[in-house]
């Protein structure tokens, strides 16, 4: 894990303890990718108030560009289905654009819930550790086709979506974030498809300004649509079918 991690900067005091990698083995529910030695981990349990849900609490890779980590995720897959599962569920930060382009575009997870606050802001550090919940039916038709089309060079797994077919309600403006619409956490959003611009740094890398502004005017746009009913199913990534910024894609 130390390995696999090590890029996020993660201290020694965060890792999961040796003797419950131990533990858990017992249940199976730890995945190692290994091509001439570690290069990958898949940590995830049974979630006790569902019977056929997984929770994946920690994933990494040594690598970043390799593709490592959705063979992983593949590998994941493959073992929760061997048993019978037909959930996977992990939180993620909605101002990762990468994260979350593996974890909709190209995995077919959905984000169907945000949590305020997760880690604590008190004990984090910064400003608060806001997540998603990505929810990954393993079985579904999206996940199938999504995965199938990763597999081909032509990227069939990006939506055929444009701008004109959605309404912005977040825009990100001289690398600061713009809400177009201040009423929208008091009010029913009445529109179909919509789109919510993010900064395409990583909240890692951004100062604690334009972190703080990025935080609070994505938890009210994103908290308050997926409060409605909403679900963020896509990442589209500059100059694909003419988007400008990174973009998710919210359906209800």
């Amino acid at each position: 894990m130390a390995e696999s991690w090590s890029s996020t900067g993660i201290g020694d005091a965060e890792l999961i303890p040796t003797y419950e990698f131990e533990a858990k083995d017992r249940g199976g529910n730890l995945i190692v990718s290994e091509i001439n030695g570690p290069t990958s981990l898949a940590y995830m349990f049974p979630d006790p108030r569902k019977e056929d849900t997984l929770y994946s609490h920690a994933v990494g890779s040594e690598s970043h560009s390799s593709g490592a980590g959705m063979e992983i995720k593949k590998k994941q897959r493959e073992k929760a289905s061997e048993h019978n599962y037909n959930t996977i569920y992990w939180t993620v930060d909605p101002l990762k654009p990468a994260n979350n382009r593996l974890n909709t575009t190209k995995l077919g997870g959905v984000a169907a819930e945000y949590k305020e606050d997760v880690y604590n802001t008190e004990t984090s550090g910064g400003t608060p550790a806001d997540r998603f919940v990505i929810e990954w039916h393993i079985g579904s038709d999206r996940v199938e086709e999504k995965l199938k089309a990763t597999e081909s060079e032509e990227k069939g797994y990006v939506r055929d979506i444009t701008p004109d077919q959605i309404d912005i309600v977040l825009s990100e403006e001289e690398n600061l974030p713009n809400i177009t619409d201040s009423d929208l956490g008091e009010t029913e959003i009445g529109y179909g498809v919509l789109g919510v611009e993010i900064s395409s740094e990583a909240v890692e890398n951004m100062d604690a300004q334009v972190e703080e502004e990025w935080r609070y005017a994505t938890r009210n746009v994103l908290g308050s649509l997926i409060d409605q009913g909403y679900e963020v199913t896509e990442l589209m990534r500059p100059g694909e079918n003419g988007f400008e910024q990174n973009t998710y894609i919210l359906e209800s």
